[in-house]
């Protein structure tokens, strides 16, 4: 299928699921999908689609699903998205979108998947802790942020399995906060300008399979903490100013390990 979504649709109020991803739609979203009020997903993934998140699909007050991502959409996300209160999954990556995260995406109480990857500057709003049902992040690859540290309400997600935050220019410390994500697997803070030591409360992260914080300008020692983590795979904590020795701790892990610590100031034990 290819050239604009068929207007036809329009007389189809009743339909509660529509997926024309992977097609050659191009054109503008439009606004009367706004009207379908029975809709329950949506999926527009990868095709052509060009203009402006319409503000109009904030009154898709039953849809749980809304997938927009690999597309051609620019300007902002459009505070209106806030009000879709049961929400589950929102991808909105890989398109051309400027300007911030909406304070209004707190809002989104029952939302679990949230991909706002390729997109975005500013800086992450504090109202994302507020999202206890978040099992995925995954704000990587933006420009995130000059302005602030990585908010420590983000510790409050105590459902999250998933933060991607890499690639981005998030400065200040890491909050150790994020030691208290207790379900978390997959934690990436890579290739950003975070300061200051890995704090000691990432041990704490029992579930945690891959730490990736390379590409950093983080100093002080390697935590010990990180040596009791038994489901570690990966730390990747090169090209930073890490000093000391590696933990002897990190070397009894009953799994199989990839550590890469290049580009430091280690020392021997």
């Amino acid at each position: 299928m290819n050239g604009a979504i068929p207007a036809q649709l329009g007389a189809r109020i009743k339909l509660t699921w529509l997926s024309l991803s992977n097609n050659e739609l191009s054109g503008a979203i439009q606004a009367q999908l706004g009207a379908f009020h029975k809709l329950t997903w949506l999926n527009l993934s990868n095709n052509q689609l060009v203009g402006s998140i319409l503000p109009e699909l904030g009154a898709l007050n039953k849809i749980r699903m809304l997938q927009l991502a690999i597309n051609n959409l620019t300007r902002a996300i459009p505070a209106q998205l806030g009000a879709l209160k049961k929400l589950t999954w929102r991808d909105l990556s890989d398109n051309e979108l400027s300007g911030h995260i909406p304070l209004e995406l707190g809002d989104l109480r029952a939302l679990k998947y949230l991909y706002l990857s390729f997109n975005i500057d500013g800086s992450i709003p504090k109202e994302l802790g507020a999202l206890a049902e978040l099992h995925r992040i995954f704000l990587n690859s933006n420009q995130l942020t000059r302005t602030g540290p990585i908010p420590p309400e983000l510790g409050n997600l105590g459902a999250l399995k998933t933060l991607d935050l890499g690639i981005n220019e998030l400065t200040g410390a890491i909050p150790a906060q994020l030691g208290a994500l207790n379900k978390l697997t997959w934690l990436n803070l890579a290739n950003n300008q975070l300061v200051g030591p890995a704090p000691k409360e990432l041990g704490d992260l029992s579930e945690l399979e891959e730490l990736w914080l390379r590409v950093n300008q983080l100093t002080g020692s390697i935590p010990e903490a990180l040596g009791t983590l038994s489901k570690l795979e990966v730390v990747a904590l090169d090209a930073h100013q890490h000093t000391g020795p590696i933990p002897r701790e990190l070397g009894v892990l009953s799994r199989q390990l990839a550590l890469s610590f290049s580009n430091n100031e280690l020392t021997e034990q």
